[in-house]
């Protein structure tokens, strides 16, 4: 294929992700009332893995979607978030940091199968994690990280493409990743992490993304 062949694949692959995504959010706000016609300038933020919704006139249905919003999981609020970062090109600074924390707390919520967050974890003078789970316990129970893990040899950039990766997913994998996550919130202090927003906004019938 071609250079300009494969730029207008790649032209209508973006074109066909918002699509899908300008219905998504379409079939969102009309399950709580919201008909298309009032759907222009609707705002859809996303901070960390929180949502908040502006734009709608009516405060009860902009709050009901909001509340729908926020019981998403973090998996599927990383989506959203790789889908807006597909389409605007843009990885401004922090983007990497703000998605290994994402990536955490998914991890966090599907295996730990719980609330736990990343500010209950600590990492202790023995130099292991406290405040697991019982299942996160059980997880990684006899799993020994070593001096000499080489679960990443790229530039930094790359870090989330690479343990989105299934082959990276193993057990001492994501202990190396979790510890490292939470010895950089002890260091920098969980309040002074970034924390960028993404937004989602709907202009002229489809969904447009900036920061």
């Amino acid at each position: 294929m071609g250079s300009s062949n494969a730029f207008e694949y790649g032209a209508v692959e973006k074109q066909r992700t918002v699509t899908s995504m300008t219905n998504n959010v379409k079939r969102i706000l009309s399950g709580h009332g919201i008909a298309e016609t009032e759907m222009e300038g609707v705002k859809i933020s996303i901070t960390g893995s929180c949502y908040t919704v502006s734009g709608v006139g009516d405060e009860k249905k902009r709050l009901a979607v909001e509340a729908e919003l926020n019981t998403y999981s973090y998996e599927a609020t990383l989506s959203w978030l790789n889908v807006h970062c597909y389409i605007t090109g843009v990885r401004p600074q922090g983007y990497v940091l703000s998605g290994m924390l994402m990536r955490a707390e998914s991890f966090l919520q599907g295996v730990g199968k719980s609330e736990v967050r990343l500010t209950e974890l600590s990492i202790g003078d023995d130099g292991k994690i406290h405040g697991l789970t019982p299942a996160l316990e059980e997880y990684f129970a006899g799993v020994e990280v070593g001096e000499n893990i080489n679960v990443w040899n790229g530039p930094k950039e790359l870090v989330n493409d690479t343990i989105g990766r299934k082959e990276w997913q193993t057990k001492r994998n994501y202990k190396w990743f979790l510890e490292s996550v939470v010895t950089e919130i002890q260091h920098r202090g969980y309040e002074n992490l970034p924390k960028l927003t993404h937004v989602f906004e709907m202009k002229d019938g489809r969904l447009t993304f900036h920061y």
